[in-house]
């Protein structure tokens, strides 16, 4: 096995082990956020709202990296009438988020289908993903994306202490 196949099951595994502690793990980190977790993911949510603008909701959203699913609430209340895809590395996270939100579409990052998505919505994830492999990824998150869509990331801040 070579080195990058090595780092990858590494990380697989990684994301795999805190899929039942997650939630509570964020809430921790986020503890000095007024409205912590749920404030959080809905104030990217919104911004993906301001973004999209318009009279028409997206018909098609991927939560790319979507974990366990905490953003997918708010993306259904945003969008009740989108059809939410989530994908990412982690199989364990994708079955809490599927088990939590049974209306969700599940796909295997490495199955996602070309041109389907009005929206592709990245929220803390590129920090995850070696950077040599960053440019693969935004081209996979790009080809997902039908023409006209959009692309909305929220990275975190690696010098800011509570992000880190």
């Amino acid at each position: 096995m070579d080195d990058r196949a090595r780092t990858n099951v590494r990380t697989v595994t990684q994301f795999d082990s805190y899929a039942a502690d997650y939630e509570r793990a964020l809430a921790k980190n986020l503890r000095v956020i007024p409205g912590g977790t749920d404030y959080y993911f809905w104030n990217r949510v919104s911004k993906l709202s301001e973004c999209w603008g318009g009279d028409t909701e997206p018909s098609t959203i991927l939560d790319f990296g979507g974990g366990i699913g905490l953003a997918i609430p708010f993306l259904k209340s945003f969008y009740p009438e989108a059809e939410i895809t989530i994908t990412d590395e982690s199989v364990q996270s994708l079955e809490v988020a599927a088990a939590r939100h049974p209306f969700l579409k599940v796909v295997s990052p490495s199955k996602l289908p070309v041109n389907n998505f009005d929206v592709a919505f990245v929220a803390g994830v590129l920090h995850h993903v070696n950077p040599p492999e960053r440019r693969d990824i935004l081209r996979q998150i790009a080809q997902a994306v039908k023409p006209g869509g959009i692309i909305i990331f929220f990275e975190l801040n690696p010098v800011n202490p509570v992000t880190r």
